[in-house]
C-alpha cells in the first residue's frame, strides 16, 4: 500500500469535499475526496486511511451500504457520517452500524476538528 494518508472523504457535493479538505488541510491533515462510495472502495483497495469522513445520502451506494461493505471486508477504518437528513434514527443507526460518530450538515469547523 501507498503511505498512508489521514482521510478519506466520500461526499456527492462538491462543495462539501472541499470544505472537508481545506479544513484537513489548515489542521495539516492529508486527505484524499472520493464522489461516491465505488470510488471510495477502489482507493481502499490500495490506500490506507486514519479516518473516513462520508455522507450518507449519495447516488448508488448509500452510507449505510458503505458500513456494511467495510464490516464484510474487514476494513477496521473508523468512519464518521456526516449527513443533511438528520434524525435520531439516522443517527442510531450508522452508530449501530460501526461509525465511531454523526455530524448533522451543515456542522462548523469546529464541529469538524472535534
Amino acid at each position: 500500500m501507498d503511505n498512508p494518508k489521514d482521510i478519506l472523504i466520500i461526499d456527492d457535493e462538491k462543495v462539501i469535499l472541499d470544505a472537508i479538505q481545506k479544513i484537513a488541510s489548515l489542521e495539516n491533515l492529508t486527505s484524499d475526496a472520493c464522489i461516491d462510495v465505488d470510488e471510495a472502495l477502489e482507493k481502499l483497495e490500495t490506500k490506507s486511511y486514519r479516518l473516513i469522513i462520508s455522507d450518507i445520502m449519495m447516488p448508488g451506494k448509500d452510507g449505510f451500504q458503505l458500513l456494511q461493505i467495510l464490516n464484510q471486508k474487514r476494513i477496521a477504518t473508523p468512519v464518521i457520517i456526516t449527513t443533511g437528513y438528520s434524525t435520531l434514527e439516522n443517527a442510531v443507526k450508522v452508530l449501530y452500524d460501526g461509525a465511531i460518530g454523526f455530524i448533522p450538515k451543515p456542522f462548523t469547523i469546529e464541529e469538524l476538528i472535534s
